[in-house]
């Protein structure tokens, strides 16, 4: 189903580097085979554009501060 070229895939393994780009496209081939879409090129870019961005993990802004669980309870005494 998916008949990609050696100058389109190059340019997708470039685009989508976050992802194992064979195993995707071995996935969408299974899937393309079942419900074929009307236009199978910018199906696969979009799918594959979803799974890069997911693939990278959120990015922290400096900003962003990480709070602490308050173990106040451990240094107060019973008998205070």
């Amino acid at each position: 189903m998916i008949r990609l070229n050696h100058k389109d895939f190059a340019e997708w393994s470039g685009l989508y580097s976050n992802i194992d780009l064979e195993h995707e496209l071995k996935r969408l081939d299974m899937e393309f085979r079942s419900e074929k879409p009307k236009n199978w090129f910018i199906t696969a870019s979009q799918k594959l554009n979803y799974q890069n961005k997911n693939s990278v993990p959120a990015r922290r802004r400096v900003g962003d501060r990480i709070v602490q669980p308050s173990r106040a309870s451990e240094f107060i005494p019973e008998d205070f």
